[in-house]
């Protein structure tokens, strides 16, 4: 016999939102220094359809932002700083998050963080400071955020390998300097790269 009655029809919506809205795990490192805002991850097998990253309101339940993420990570990544990791800058304004995105990448996106406001900031464009050291395409590539320095400044680590296994491995420093945010233009800058040349 069909579900017609109230009860039924709220059971049914009660067992659909269970299963879109899935787990959640937050890692200690992750919290903003001042407490009000936290980075997680969760799945979500609606919008978007497996895995995401949010960062919300400390004891909020909705993410101020939100987006999909790789499945190679899965929810244990929070335990795993080779996977996924956080580094906010000391005042809580701005957050750095490396995430795994293939099994040879590995990405760092930044965000500005104030009260029901987060706001990603633009990366710049690596590859043309890069390109000049490589002899072929590449095999894997990693963007670390490593410590914040005074006056929003974010030092990065890139390691990059070639195809050619024959060929050098490297490892760039980035100092980046992180926009004021009542800037028109809400990107990072690049003001210090230099090849590590302790790796080979």
């Amino acid at each position: 016999m069909p579900c017609q009655t109230a009860t039924c029809i709220l059971a049914v919506a009660f067992l659909a939102l269970q299963a879109v809205s899935g787990e959640e795990v937050t890692a200690e490192d992750c919290m903003a220094p001042d407490f009000k805002h936290e980075v997680y991850l969760f799945t979500d097998f609606g919008k978007y359809h497996e895995l995401a990253m949010g960062i919300r309101s400390t004891g909020g339940e909705k993410p101020l932002f939100a987006h999909g993420v790789s499945s190679v990570m899965g929810l244990s990544a929070n335990r795993n700083r080779d996977h996924f990791m956080c580094l906010w800058s000391p005042d809580s304004r701005f957050v750095a998050i490396f995430e795994r995105e293939t099994k040879r990448t590995g990405v760092t996106n930044l965000y500005f963080a104030s009260g029901d406001k987060v706001q990603e900031v633009a990366f710049p464009d690596l590859m043309p400071r890069i390109r000049p050291y490589l002899q072929t395409e590449t095999r894997a590539f990693w963007v670390r955020p490593e410590v914040w320095l005074p006056q929003h400044q974010l030092l990065l680590s890139v390691d990059v390998i070639q195809n050619d296994e024959d060929l050098p491995a490297f490892r760039f420093i980035v100092t980046m300097q992180l926009p004021d945010p009542q800037a028109r233009h809400f990107a990072g800058r690049i003001v210090f790269f230099q090849q590590d040349k302790s790796v080979k």
